[in-house]
C-alpha cells in the first residue's frame, strides 16, 4: 500500500509541476482593464490564431503493431490473465475491499497529500528563481483564516523551526517540517472536491508568476491576440485520452469570473487538475483498473514517440519570460524518458540492512541493479504506441483541426510490454543480478521454493515460453497468494 501511495504521489507532484510551469496570466493588467476592453480581449483572443490547415489524418494507412500470440497463451487467455495479475497485485498491496477508489479517498484525497504537494512544489519552484521563493508563512497569509486555521498554524510552526545555530531555518528548508492532520486545509479526508480546492489554493503565493507568463488567452495593443499556455495543454490532454476539459476560450472566461486575485489563481490551477483527476477516477472505478491502464498505455507511448509531449511542454516553457522558463531543463522525448528511468533502476533496495540492538550492521542491504538497453526501450515505446485502433478526431485546439485517437488494446499492449521486459531481464548481467538478489533475500523455505521456481522458469525460457508458463501458473499463483495473505504473509 505504501508503494501504491508513493507512486501516486509522484504522479500527482508531476501534475503539479506541469501546472506551475504554466501558472497564470498578468492578473494586475486584468484587474485594471475596463469592462469594454475585457469584452474586446475575449473576442480577439477567440480569433488569435488563423484557421489551421492540417488535413484529416488517413488512419487507414497507419500500421498497427502485429502481435502474434504463442500456442498456450491465446489472446483470450492473456485477457483472463490480466484480471488474475490484478487480483494478485491488489492482494499483495493490500488494496481494501472498496478497491482503488477507496485507496484514493484514504491515501490521496487527504490533507496530508496537500501538504506533501506543498513540500515538493515550493522548494522546486523556489529553486528556479528567487522571485518565486516562498516559505510556509507566505502560504499561511493567503489561506482562509476560518476554514484553514489548522493549516495556518501548522505552516507558521514549520516556519518557526530552529536550526542547529538556534536561528529559524531557511524558508525553503522549512517546508520539510510541515505536518498537518485531517481538516487542516478546510476539508475532510476523502472529499475529492475539497482536496482539489486545497491543491489549487497552494498556488496563491506564486501569483508573481502571472507577471511573466500568460495562462489564459490575452490581447494587447502592441502584440495583438495571444494564446496562453493552457492552449498548449490541450493537445496533451487529447493525446492522453483526458476528457471533459475546457477549450482555451472557455478556460479564459472561467478564470475571469474569479472575484479577486486569489480566486482567479485558484481557477487557473483548478481548470488544469480537474480533468486530470476525472481520468484518474475513471480508471480507478473501472471494472479492471489494470486493464484500463493497459488501454491507456498506447496513448502515452504515442505521445512520447511522436514527440508531442516534449514539443508542447517546451512551447509552454518558451512563453515564460525573465529567463525562468530557461531554467527548467526537461527532455520528454523517448531518449529523454529513457535517461530519466534508467538511473532509477540502479541499486534498488529490496531489503534493508540488518542491525543489532547497538545499531551495528549485521547484514548488508540487498540491492538490485537493472541495466536497460536504449535501443530496445525506444523500439518498445514505438510498438506499444501502435497497440490499438486509430481514429481521426476533431481537435479542440486552435492550432490544429485533427488528432489521432487510439483505442488501446490491453492484451496486445500487455504482450508487447512483457516481451520487452523479458528481453531486458534475461540479458546476462541482469539475469545474474536478479538471481543473486533473490538468493540473498530473507524468505522462509516455502517462499524461496516458489520465488526461485518462478525466477528460474522466466529467466531460462524464451519470452513466449515464459508467457505460456505465467499464463498457466497464474490461477495457482492467485490461489496461493490469497492463502498466504490470510496468514499475514504481506503484513508490514
Amino acid at each position: 500500500m505504501k508503494a501504491l501511495k508513493k507512486t501516486f504521489s509522484v504522479i500527482l507532484c508531476l501534475c503539479m509541476i506541469m501546472s506551475v510551469m504554466a501558472a497564470g496570466l498578468n492578473a494586475f493588467a486584468q484587474e485594471e482593464a475596463t469592462a469594454a476592453l475585457d469584452g474586446a480581449v475575449s473576442e480577439a483572443a477567440a480569433l488569435a490564431v488563423s484557421d489551421p490547415t492540417d488535413e484529416k489524418p488517413d488512419v487507414d494507412a497507419m500500421e498497427r503493431t502485429k502481435v502474434k500470440y504463442p500456442i498456450g497463451a491465446s489472446k483470450k487467455a492473456v485477457n483472463r490473465s490480466i484480471g488474475r495479475v490484478e487480483d494478485i497485485l491488489f492482494t499483495v498491496l493490500k488494496v481494501p475491499e472498496g478497491g482503488v477508489p477507496q485507496v484514493l479517498n484514504e491515501k490521496v484525497y487527504t490533507n496530508e497529500t496537500v501538504a506533501l504537494v506543498a513540500k515538493k512544489l515550493f522548494p522546486l519552484v523556489g529553486g528556479l528563481s528567487s522571485l518565486v521563493a516562498k516559505g510556509p508563512k507566505d502560504l499561511a497569509a493567503k489561506l482562509d483564516k476560518e476554514t484553514c486555521a489548522g493549516a495556518i498554524a501548522a505552516l507558521n510552526a514549520a516556519a518557526a523551526t530552529l536550526g542547529a545555530d538556534g536561528k529559524p531555518v531557511d524558508k525553503l528548508e522549512a517546508w520539510q517540517y510541515l505536518t498537518v492532520v485531517d481538516g487542516d486545509f478546510g476539508f475532510a479526508n476523502g472529499d475529492k472536491e475539497g482536496f482539489l480546492d486545497a491543491v489549487a489554493s497552494l498556488f496563491r503565493p506564486l501569483s508573481l508568476l502571472t507577471t511573466v507568463v500568460s495562462f489564459e488567452n490575452t490581447t494587447s495593443l502592441f502584440y495583438g491576440p495571444q494564446l496562453g499556455i493552457y492552449e498548449d495543454l490541450i493537445p496533451i490532454f487529447e493525446a492522453l485520452g483526458i476528457k471533459d476539459f475546457m477549450t482555451s476560450d472557455e478556460y479564459t472566461a472561467y478564470v475571469k469570473k474569479g472575484a479577486n486575485t486569489n480566486e482567479k489563481m485558484d481557477r487557473r490551477i483548478r481548470g488544469i487538475i480537474t480533468p486530470i483527476f476525472t481520468l484518474v477516477d475513471a480508471v480507478a472505478s473501472a471494472e479492471s483498473p489494470v486493464d484500463e491502464v493497459l488501454k491507456l498505455l498506447p496513448n502515452l507511448a504515442s505521445a512520447i514517440d511522436t514527440g508531442l509531449i516534449d514539443t508542447q511542454i517546451h512551447s509552454m516553457l518558451g512563453k515564460i519570460s525573465l529567463g525562468i522558463g530557461n531554467n527548467v531543463k526537461v527532455d520528454l522525448t523517448t531518449g529523454g524518458v529513457y535517461d530519466m528511468i534508467a538511473p532509477k533502476l540502479k541499486d534498488i533496495e529490496l531489503q534493508a540492512a540488518k542491525v543489532d540492538e547497538n545499531g551495528e550492521e549485521t547484514a548488508p542491504a540487498v540491492t538490485l541493479t537493472i541495466n536497460l538497453d536504449k535501443e530496445k526501450f525506444a523500439a518498445a515505446i514505438k510498438d506499444i504506441a501502435a497497440c490499438g485502433v486509430f481514429t481521426a478526431k476533431e481537435s479542440a485546439a486552435k492550432t490544429r483541426n485533427w488528432f489521432v485517437g487510439i483505442e488501446g488494446d490491453s492484451a496486445d499492449a500487455f504482450v508487447v510490454l512483457f516481451r520487452y521486459l523479458h528481453s531486458e531481464l534475461t540479458e546476462e548481467n541482469n539475469a545474474v543480478a536478479i538471481k543473486t538478489a533473490v538468493a540473498a533475500l530473507d524468505m522462509n523455505a516455502s517462499q524461496k521454493i516458489v520465488v526461485n521456481f518462478l525466477v528460474s522458469s522466466v529467466l531460462s525460457s524464451s519470452a513466449d515460453g515464459a508467457l505460456r508458463t505465467i499464463v498457466a501458473l497464474l490461477p495457482l499463483a492467485k490461489t496461493g497468494v490469497k492463502i498466504a495473505a490470510r496468514f499475514g504473509a504481506f503484513d508490514k
